[in-house]
């Protein structure tokens, strides 16, 4: 296939592949491990609870985020001389936009003192770390970040072992606060020479420019998360909990894939629709391929270590859900830089409506099930959209 002999002939990028990679299944590990523990030495329904709290405040660091990872690597591919003068112009936008979540994050647990103190954290932590996203590509520091996550986990299996009669939701945050405390930290430290701070009005333009990415962003966050949103709506803990756990590895079949092209994100930007059109044609390849294979590994390891049963229906629609995103993940970076961001904008909320209205209706007579049906769907008419448009724009 043309692109895995684009990467593979060049023995020099191996390394920024396999420690991407590597990067990744920290995180997997990470969530796999303390899920693992949790139901272990507590319940499901303790984890369904934590993950709850974790959606939310994943909902309020997105609209922090405002896309930046996506325009700063745009626009450190196209100015690199002006590296930290654009970090610096977008940190600060940004800021108005964290204060508002800290704030309404904080005052709500007012009368849980140090519980409002860890998500204080927990948010200022993700605030930084997030900041550095497009560095971490850029520089490809894949290696030191690897490094940092796979230091952190015996730290906070230590923690749950010394509490394992007592597991609580503070516990739980505690540990997952510390965690992106210590990342945000290492992002400082790795890439102090690549940012300047400089505080300053910010700048309602900017945010305004960025805006695009953030929409997009925030479509195919929903597009991936509202099937979760809609059942904590639904379902119980215990639910919940369960539907995580099968999500997450679902998930983890797309994430295997940027392990391949993460560390060449940038480089899209510069081919021609030609040659971003054979990429995704190999690339759906490849993920029919690793698809299958995943969802083959995750049926034995979530039978046989969290003893939980799906049905096989349930795994062949996760192959149905993660092969499109192989497809048009390089057109959508190729539509960017074209800038069509208004266009995909548009076929992203067509779907998240598909994604939406699938779940109200089949989540409450499936279960699991219709969650997994409509947000494949959702994915299916992106993939079909996105398309489109490249076609368009040839």
């Amino acid at each position: 296939m043309l692109f895995m002999k684009f990467i593979f002939l060049k023995k020099k990028r191996l390394p920024l592949v396999l420690f991407n990679s590597l990067y990744a299944i920290a995180n997997l590990l990470w969530t796999v491990i303390i899920s693992f523990l949790i139901i272990k030495w507590a319940s499901v329904d303790l984890w369904g609870e934590f993950m709850t709290l974790a959606a939310l405040i994943m909902l309020g660091n997105h609209f922090v985020k405002w896309g930046n990872k996506t325009y700063l690597l745009k626009e450190f591919s196209a100015k690199p001389a002006s590296i930290k003068t654009i970090w610096n112009a977008v940190f600060i936008a940004r800021l108005p936009l964290f204060l508002i979540v800290f704030l309404a994050a904080t005052l709500y647990y007012l009368n849980k003192p140090m519980l409002m103190v860890l998500i204080g954290l927990w948010l200022l932590s993700d605030y930084i770390s997030s900041s550095f996203e497009a560095h971490l590509i850029y520089f490809k520091k894949f290696k030191r970040f690897f490094l940092i996550e796979i230091g952190i986990i015996p730290f906070a299996i230590i923690v749950l072992y010394l509490f394992k009669e007592n597991l609580s939701l503070f516990i739980l945050v505690i540990i997952y606060a510390g965690r992106i405390c210590i990342k945000a930290l290492g992002a400082l430290i790795v890439f102090k020479k690549s940012y300047l701070l400089k505080f300053y009005r910010p700048s309602y333009k900017l945010l305004k420019k960025v805006s695009p990415f953030f929409l997009i962003g925030l479509i195919g966050m929903l597009n991936s998360k509202i099937d979760f949103y809609s059942v904590l709506y639904f379902m119980s803990d215990t639910d919940i909990g369960k539907y995580h756990i099968l999500s997450n590895f679902v998930l983890f079949g797309i994430t295997i894939g940027s392990f391949i092209i993460i560390p060449f994100e940038k480089n899209i930007y510069r081919l021609s629709t030609h040659k971003v059109n054979k990429i995704a044609l190999n690339f759906f390849t490849l993920g029919l391929f690793i698809s299958s294979l995943w969802m083959g590994v995750s049926k034995l390891f979530i039978t046989t270590f969290y003893q939980i049963e799906f049905p096989l229906i349930y795994y062949a629609i996760g192959i149905l859900y993660i092969l499109p995103i192989y497809y048009y993940w390089p057109i959508l970076h190729k539509l960017y830089a074209a800038d069509k961001t208004k266009s995909a904008l548009k076929v992203g909320l067509i779907s998240v409506l598909i994604n939406a209205i699938f779940n109200i209706l089949l989540i409450p007579i499936y279960g699991i099930l219709g969650a997994l049906i409509s947000t494949t769907l959702g994915q299916i008419v992106l993939l079909i959209g996105y398309i489109s448009i490249s076609k368009k724009n040839e």
